[in-house]
């Protein structure tokens, strides 16, 4: 590289470095020795080396070779520059880097407008409502009345393997429960049981036999219910989100990142545990 190894040096960038390490070292450094951040003279010198080799490294702009002379310290015995030289450098370098911002934030604010117009958003704000509807059905389930119906017990097992021992009963549709000591030492095969379950995704809620007017049952809160409103609220962050933050900013792209990414899996999840999708379209009961 010969005569522009300095300015990789200045940037701390090495001499095969691309186009894309040279931009992201030279935006570290001139954050920190920007006028605005750092008024003393010192830095305001370092700024504009910095400036010159960024124009010359990724710009290719060998014109700075002779506007701004050499970037390192002039040795003893050489002509120095004047003041009025080193502001008007000064001067140029500022308004080289506001111009630099200016044409940054003018892309940004161009690429959410684009991306506001797109599919990506469009599917974004279409997940969001999913979630809130299903987060909504959830909360119907949580505290509507149940809906309950009869079956009959046709098998029933223990399992003493454990210090406490399980009691597991049969039911005539094969569904297999883990009830309690009182269900499983009252209950007598073909005996009618009750089954409850909510009423929109048809998730059990308990199982329970009656005996002298006395309900004897074990309930079976689903996971979903069980950490209320916790659900809810991840379910319908997306369409929350989406209207607290606006504008491209580091907010609303953790927002789209949440709506577009975690969301959908947090929806399926739901969906599918416990066959909830079925029920969805009245298809499982």
């Amino acid at each position: 590289m010969g005569i522009l190894s300095k300015y990789y040096t200045i940037l701390g960038v090495d001499e095969d470095a691309d186009k894309k390490e040279i931009k992201k070292a030279y935006r570290k450094l001139a954050l920190q020795y920007h006028p605005d951040r750092n008024p003393s003279k010192k830095a305001a010198e370092k700024f504009l080396e910095i400036q010159q080799a960024y124009d010359i490294l990724y710009k290719r702009d060998f014109s700075s070779f002779i506007v701004q002379k050499p970037v390192t310290p002039t040795p003893k015995g050489k002509e120095k520059l004047t003041e009025e030289e080193w502001k008007k450098r000064y001067e140029l370098g500022k308004q080289r880097y506001r111009e630099k911002q200016k044409r940054f934030a003018f892309n940004v604010v161009r690429a959410y407008h684009k991306f506001v117009k797109g599919w990506t958003y469009k599917f974004m704000i279409f997940n969001g409502t999913l979630c809130l509807l299903v987060a909504l059905l959830l909360t119907y389930d949580k505290f509507a009345p149940e809906v309950t119906t009869e079956t009959r017990i046709v098998d029933k097992k223990t399992n003493a393997i454990y210090k406490n021992p399980r009691y597991y009963v049969y039911t005539q549709e094969n569904y297999l429960f883990e009830v309690s000591p009182s269900v499983y030492f009252l209950s007598e095969l073909n005996q009618t049981a009750h089954i409850q379950k909510y009423p929109f995704f048809k998730d059990f809620k308990g199982i329970y036999i009656t005996i002298d007017d006395t309900n004897y049952g074990v309930e079976y809160p689903s996971a979903f219910h069980t950490i209320f409103p916790f659900m809810q609220l991840l379910l319908i962050l997306p369409l929350l989100l989406n209207y607290w933050f606006k504008g491209p900013t580091i907010n609303y792209m953790v927002c789209v990142f949440y709506s577009l990414y975690f969301a959908p899996v947090i929806l399926i999840v739901c969906l599918v545990e416990n066959y909830r999708i079925f029920s969805l379209f009245g298809i499982y009961y």
